[in-house]
Formats: C-alpha cells, sequence, structure tokens
C-alpha cells in the first residue's frame, strides 16, 4: 500500500484495523495505542497480532517525494500459507497534522488536501482512489504565553503573561452540564538557590501581582482576585527552589497577568530562571520563559554618563541589596 499524503500534511501514526470496524465506526479507533513503529530514518514496523488465522507483520517505509509530499509504503505479512490475510476487511488509519508551515499566518483560509492511495497484492495491481478532503483552517492562538524583562538597576525581574487572547470557554464540568466561570491558574519559578559557595534568591514583589481583563481593546484592572505565593525546595534537587504563585482567574476572559520578582546572586556562574504557567484543563498547553543573569550584573561598582543613575550596594556573602546604604560620589 502506498500513501501520498496531501502536500503540507505530516503523518504522526499509523494503524492497521480489522473488522469489526467498518468505515464509519470508530470504536476500535484507540489513538495512541496499538500504532505501529516508526523510526528516526523512517523505518515503519510491527505486528498486527494474530489476525487471519497468522501473526502479521508490517514493514514499510515514510518518505517524502521530489514535490515535497509525504510518503507512506505499508506492506502486510502473513506468517502462514494458510493464513486468511486476502480475504479479509481491514483499515489502515493515518494519522495527520498539517505542518507549521501550512497553516495561515492570520485569519483562515480554505485549503484542498488531495489524497492518493494505490495498492497491490501479491505483486499485481489491486487498485488506486484518489480522495479531496476540504477545510478551513484557523491559525490557533496560544492560550498561554509569555514574556519577561530584567531591570539591572533594581535587580528585578517582569513578568508578563497574556491568557486566553480569544475569550474561549477553556474549562466545563463533567459531562458538559456543569460551566465553571473559574479556573486555577499556576505559575512556577524554579531557580538555583545554591552553588558552591554562592547563593541566589527570587522575592515576588507581593504589590507587582496584577491581574487585568481586555474588553473592546480596553484593560482594566480586575480587584478581589483570590491567589496564593509560597516558596519551597525542589525535591529532586535541593539545590533549586521553586516559587509558586497559585491563582483563580475568570474563564471566558482574556487576561493579562503581571509581577516581578526581585533577583539576588553571589554565584559566580550567575543565576538561571525557568518560569513555567498552566491553566487547569490545559497542562500541555503551558506558557514558559527561560532567563539567564550574568554575575556582572550583581556587582557592586558601575559607571554612568548619565546626571542620574541608580546605584546598589549588595552583601558580599548572599547578593542581596543592602537597606540604607549611604554613597559618596566624586566627579
Amino acid at each position: 500500500m502506498i500513501d501520498t499524503l496531501p502536500k503540507g500534511v505530516e503523518l504522526i501514526g499509523v494503524k492497521v484495523i480489522p473488522t469489526p470496524l467498518t468505515a464509519y465506526n470508530y470504536g476500535m479507533n484507540d489513538y495512541p495505542n496499538n500504532l505501529l513503529t516508526i523510526g528516526a530514518d523512517g523505518a515503519i514496523s510491527g505486528e498486527i497480532g494474530t489476525l487471519w488465522q497468522s501473526k502479521t507483520v508490517a514493514s514499510g517505509q515514510l518518505s517524502t517525494s521530489t514535490d515535497g509530499r509525504q510518503v507512506v509504503d505499508i506492506t502486510l505479512t502473513a506468517n502462514s500459507q494458510s493464513s486468511d490475510l486476502f480475504n479479509n476487511t481491514f483499515y489502515v488509519i493515518y494519522y495527520c497534522q498539517l505542518a507549521e508551515d501550512a497553516w495561515p499566518q492570520n485569519g483562515t483560509v480554505h485549503l484542498a488536501l488531495n489524497n492518493t492511495v494505490s495498492v497491490e497484492a501479491n505483486g499485481d495491481d489491486y487498485g488506486e482512489a484518489d480522495n479531496q478532503i476540504n477545510i478551513d483552517a484557523t491559525k490557533k492562538k496560544k492560550i498561554v504565553d509569555k514574556s519577561s524583562s530584567w531591570d539591572k538597576n533594581l535587580h528585578m525581574l517582569n513578568y508578563t503573561v497574556d491568557i486566553n487572547p480569544s475569550a474561549e470557554n477553556l474549562l466545563t464540568g463533567s459531562g458538559g452540564t456543569d460551566d465553571p466561570q473559574w479556573l486555577s491558574l499556576t505559575d512556577v519559578l524554579t531557580y538555583t538557590a545554591r552553588q558552591g559557595t554562592g547563593t541566589g534568591e527570587a522575592i515576588l514583589s507581593l504589590n507587582s501581582v496584577q491581574l487585568e481583563k481586555e474588553e473592546n481593546d480596553v484593560w482594566s484592572t480586575l480587584h478581589n482576585i483570590q491567589w496564593t505565593a509560597h516558596t519551597e525546595t525542589n525535591p529532586d534537587d535541593p539545590n533549586k527552589k521553586q516559587a509558586f504563585i497559585e491563582m483563580q482567574i475568570p474563564d471566558s476572559t482574556h487576561l493579562r497577568l503581571t509581577y516581578s520578582y526581585q533577583v539576588n546572586s553571589s554565584m559566580a556562574d550567575g543565576i538561571t530562571l525557568d518560569n513555567s504557567v498552566t491553566l487547569e484543563g490545559h497542562g500541555d498547553e503551558s506558557g514558559d520563559d527561560n532567563t539567564y543573569i550574568g554575575a556582572e550584573d550583581f556587582e557592586t561598582f558601575g559607571e554612568s554618563s548619565f546626571e542620574e543613575f541608580w546605584l546598589i550596594k549588595i552583601d558580599k556573602e548572599d547578593g542581596r541589596p543592602l537597606p540604607d546604604a549611604v554613597f559618596t560620589v566624586y566627579t
């Protein structure tokens, strides 16, 4: 069996299913179970169990044609001469997705996807068929997107989280009968707290935490939002800590969350902070951010060509800014 997939379509899995599956009954279509193996080199292999009075083996190759279309070539072989392989109905199911460059950059586009398949049985042509699927593709917006900026003068790491830009209904209850109005957001900042004789620290600025909603391109602050924050040692690495923000946010609303961490470090190699945020029921669509801050950003000296500048004196041992420090500036 040779199946030439539509241009812009990528294979992510394939399986062979015997009857009683029909073209309109996918009761046995339990993706991702029972998939054939597709190797890094495109080699396809696997067993179809003891079907048709014998063990049936699948082998083949996933390749790319000269015009950029993926080609799936699969051969089914029975290990017994008495096999009833050629006298039974079976289905080859392809699980596919649109390639990244096939999605529209903006809006919705109509795609006509042409598929071609041909079959040989014992070396003889068995037939071929063409099929066209017409779909309207809209590039899905990320449910959670995160960005950060580092203020060297204040030793402040600032985060902005864009949440649910399409204002979708993200959470429904069991059976679809209950529609919760709130869902849980969990933000985790993981950082190295100790390295050699040096230490690192990230302290949430409580006053910086702000949640806003957008309506008709106008942003307004949401008040009386329930949230908590705490820090704990990473269970897998005692030299790392995790700072948590847990918040209840409204569903079906475009939101923007902003907050800042005071970051201090006396580690020779600087400090790396990994931040991720997930929404209840959408753990596979998290917003992630990775920030590295070099040791030079925590040094106690500096110079400026401006009339005003920030000068922060820090503790030699733990890198904390020293309160009420007094300086003499010579010009």
